[in-house]
């Protein structure tokens, strides 16, 4: 069990474990899509599951590795997951990231999954992954949950799409992350055991009706401090996706709920995360007073950004990662929404090997 964005080669999981001796047992992997060094409690749940089956020999069996495939054959490639007990499936996800040979820095989107029936091959399950241009190469795996409680991952399997007769479907857009949920962000510092089902994050929804999402400030997750103050850390590998890449962009926006606005912020925006050229630049920007009545937006141009050494950040084209780091009133956790560019972003184009930073 670990999560996809560990500083290490996720790719690389299933060949150390296909690399040990007979008689080893079948590998098998659960992973929590985005986060680093953490198991949420979709996943945490299944542990002492394994656990009884494995060491104790209770329960039913655990299902082998489901099978997970690139289709080329329609308009848009599909993946294809073929689980073992297919009636006692209750869930399938597959999560697709972009041109980005790096897993420690993927942003794994999730894609719709159908349910099909094929009388030769059996029931599978399907997700269609679309990409920006010819050339990027698509990442891919899904997770399997069973009525039993079991829950495992397939394989990361990889297509490259430059001899593909399929055309591109996505474009870039200015919208980044509307934010109204948090399925693209994480909590930096989060527990590595399954120590709670809480999640991180709480839905929110403000006096106007707009739904976004904040912090769970229950004392086990995030124990307050003086004056009932608590840090935060929250992050999303979103700028690293060829959608929403900033090449070219210099100015990001971002809302805040000014009643609930950090008591301190600082915004650190990684280039070339996890690896060993990885930069980090950092800066400041002014908060609202808790006293207006509605959303503000901060500005965060490019050229406020500097790295320990002082030098300007630029544009964004090079950055995988943004973190908000800071400290809030834990009554009044912040609230976030409509991540941005400023400008509209550069055509892609339309052919090539990925410019992946």
């Amino acid at each position: 069990m670990t999560a996809t964005n560990d500083g290490f080669d996720l790719d690389e999981s299933f060949d150390t474990l296909d690399s040990i001796a007979p008689p080893a047992p079948a590998p098998r992997l659960l992973l929590t899509p985005r986060w680093v060094h953490h198991m949420e409690p979709a996943e945490s749940r299944a542990l002492p599951i394994w656990m009884a089956w494995h060491l104790k020999g209770e329960g039913r069996p655990w299902p082998v590795t489901p099978k997970a495939a690139f289709v080329t054959d329609g308009p848009i490639p599909v993946v294809t997951v073929h689980p073992a007990d297919p009636d006692d499936v209750s869930e399938v996800s597959i999560h697709v990231s972009l041109d980005n040979p790096k897993g420690a820095s993927r942003f794994w989107r999730e894609v719709p999954v159908t349910r099909v029936g094929d009388s030769c091959v059996g029931d599978s399950w399907t997700g269609e992954t679309p990409f920006t241009r010819s050339g990027e190469t698509l990442y891919a795996f899904a997770t399997v949950s069973y009525g039993s409680g079991a829950r495992l991952s397939s394989r990361v399997i990889e297509l490259s799409t430059a001899t593909l007769p399929e055309r591109p479907t996505l474009v870039p857009t200015r919208m980044i992350d509307p934010m109204e949920d948090d399925r693209g962000w994480y909590w930096v510092p989060a527990y590595t055991e399954p120590l709670t089902y809480d999640h991180y994050f709480l839905p929110w929804t403000g006096p106007d009706g707009t739904r976004g999402f904040t912090l769970n400030t229950c004392d086990f997750l995030l124990p307050p401090g003086p004056d009932n103050r608590i840090a935060f850390d929250i992050a999303t590998q979103r700028l690293g996706d060829p959608q929403w890449r900033g090449t070219g962009q210099t100015r990001l926006l971002i809302d805040v709920w000014a009643p609930h606005a950090p008591l301190e912020l600082t915004v650190r925006a990684v280039e070339r995360w996890y690896q060993p050229d990885a930069r980090d630049f950092f800066f400041q920007p002014q908060l609202p007073p808790h006293t207006d009545p509605g959303w503000v937006t901060l500005e965060l141009d490019a050229a406020r950004f500097r790295d320990q050494e002082g030098n300007v950040l630029g544009d964004w084209g090079a950055i995988q990662v943004l973190d908000l780091i800071g400290v809030a009133d834990a009554t009044r956790p912040p609230v976030w929404a409509n991540l941005r560019w400023a400008d509209r972003p550069l055509p892609r184009p339309p052919s090539g090997t990925g410019d992946t930073p």
